[in-house]
């Protein structure tokens, strides 16, 4: 489960600079609060190398940054991020603020881009940085935000990517933001997507009250793990949650588009010409 990821790792309360326990604790890790943004006005290319990096910084659930944000401002923008050793950061904004109602006016081709590589051994963790805080919301763990914007293209090409919302989290794991497509192509490398909730696990983002995002996945080698759980939506009121059983009819997929809560599920187009994947929904 997601939550035992991040406890394994070592929890950590919001914008701390310790931990309480993990295996990271165990090996003299210690986490950050900072970040890491980068913005761009028209075409630019970007080489990010990160390097066993631990940042604790979590946006909450209206937060437009992530521990890692690539945000365009223009077209054809690329971001190649290269990992080393073992990563971990609270989720990876990677989007173009510049849409409403599906209507993109900075990027409406899509083609900003990002790209993942890696030595083989490597790992990146993108998961909540404490058990059930719902600071994720309808946010891809690794592409858009609950907000009007539209995620990056995504391209994987190596590496071990971990990326999964906790239970009290309602979002994509990789893809698309709230109601917001997802366009996301592995070439390479093992990756792992867990949604705990409403959201996908791989694709379009997950639908509220509007309908949910659209879903284009390829999948041309690597191993690929999509699980998607019996979705659950809590309410935060006083710091407490409550379960909200109008979602119910909710049936997020493993792969494809978004579902939603209130309308109908996002369209996916999914092509496998290679690789190893298993995709597991327990309802969509």
């Amino acid at each position: 489960s997601v939550d035992e990821v991040i406890s394994a790792w070592g929890s950590v309360a919001h914008l701390a600079t310790t931990a309480s326990s993990g295996a990271a604790v165990t090996a003299g890790r210690i986490p950050t609060k900072n970040y890491i943004q980068i913005t761009c006005n028209g075409s630019d290319s970007f080489n990010l190398f990160i390097d066993d990096i631990w940042s604790s910084y979590q946006p909450g659930s209206t937060g437009a940054f992530g521990g890692i944000s690539y945000i365009p401002d223009g077209t054809n923008n690329l971001l190649n991020l290269y990992f080393i050793g073992d990563n971990r950061v609270g989720n990876i904004h990677c989007a173009t603020h510049d849409g409403q109602n599906n209507n993109y006016t900075v990027d409406p081709k899509h083609t900003n881009k990002i790209t993942f590589d890696a030595d083989s051994d490597a790992t990146l963790t993108v998961a909540n940085v404490e058990i059930n805080q719902g600071t994720t919301s309808t946010a891809g763990n690794i592409g858009g935000t609950d907000g009007h914007d539209h995620s990056c293209k995504m391209e994987f090409n190596g590496g071990i990517i971990y990326a999964g919302n906790a239970l009290y989290d309602y979002g994509t794991a990789i893809g698309g933001g709230g109601n917001g497509p997802g366009y996301i192509t592995i070439n390479d490398g093992v990756i792992t997507a867990v949604a705990s909730s409403t959201g996908t696990a791989i694709g379009g983002g997950c639908g509220t009250s509007g309908p949910g995002g659209y879903g284009n996945v390829t999948i041309n080698g690597g191993e690929v793990y999509a699980y998607s759980y019996k979705p659950k939506y809590y309410s935060k009121s006083n710091n407490v949650y409550t379960e909200n059983t109008s979602w119910a009819d909710a049936l997020p997929t493993a792969i494809g588009g978004g579902s939603s809560g209130a309308q109908i599920g996002g369209h996916g187009d999914i092509n496998i010409t290679g690789g190893k994947v298993f995709a597991y929904s327990e309802v969509g």
